[in-house]
C-alpha cells in the first residue's frame, strides 16, 4: 500500500513540475512584464487533484473532482493593471460568468465570479480577483466545482 502511495506522490510531483510556469493563452499578453507572475496547472496535473484530496477529506475531493486547470497571476504595482483586467474581463465574457461576490475592505476589494447551474448545484469556472493597493492576483479555476460540497467545507470552520 506505501509503494501505491509513494508511486501517486512521486507522479504528482513529476507532473507538478511539468506543469507550464508561463501563461495559459488567455493571459499570455502578460509575458512581457517582469512585475507580473504567471503560473498555469495545466488539465493534464488538475484530474490527479480531486482522488488524491479525497484521500485526507472527502469534502475536499467532492470539491476539486471537476477541477481542470488553474491560471494564477500575481501583479506587483502599477504598471500592466490594465492589462491584466483586460485578460480577466475576457476570460468573464468567454466564460459567460457573472459576478457571484463582492466584498469591499477599505483600500482592498475582492470579486467571485462564475456561473452557477442550479439544477445540479454546481458552480463552474470560478475566477477570483483580490485588488490591493500595490498588487492585483487573479485565481482562475476552470471546471464544474460542487456548490454543497464548498458551502459544507466553509461552514464546518465556523467558530
Amino acid at each position: 500500500m506505501k509503494t501505491g502511495v509513494y508511486t501517486v506522490l512521486i507522479s504528482l510531483l513529476w507532473m507538478m513540475a511539468c506543469a507550464s510556469c508561463g501563461s495559459s493563452r488567455e493571459f499570455s499578453v502578460l509575458d512581457d512584464y517582469d512585475n507580473i507572475d504567471v503560473l498555469h496547472i495545466p488539465q493534464g496535473v488538475g484530474w490527479m487533484l480531486g482522488p488524491i484530496a479525497s484521500m485526507g477529506d472527502k469534502d475536499a475531493g467532492k470539491i476539486l473532482k471537476g477541477f481542470k486547470s488553474m491560471t494564477i497571476v500575481d501583479c506587483e504595482g502599477n504598471r500592466g493593471r490594465k492589462e491584466v483586467m483586460s485578460c480577466v474581463k475576457d476570460a468573464i465574457d468567454s466564460d459567460r460568468s457573472e459576478l457571484i461576490l463582492e466584498v469591499h475592505e477599505g483600500k482592498e476589494a475582492t470579486f467571485i465570479y462564475g456561473r452557477v447551474d442550479e439544477r445540479r448545484n454546481k458552480l463552474k469556472d470560478i475566477m477570483i480577483v483580490a485588488d490591493e493597493p500595490g498588487d492585483l492576483s487573479v485565481i482562475r479555476a476552470k471546471g464544474t466545482f460542487d456548490i454543497s460540497s464548498l458551502l459544507n467545507e466553509q461552514t464546518k470552520r465556523l467558530p
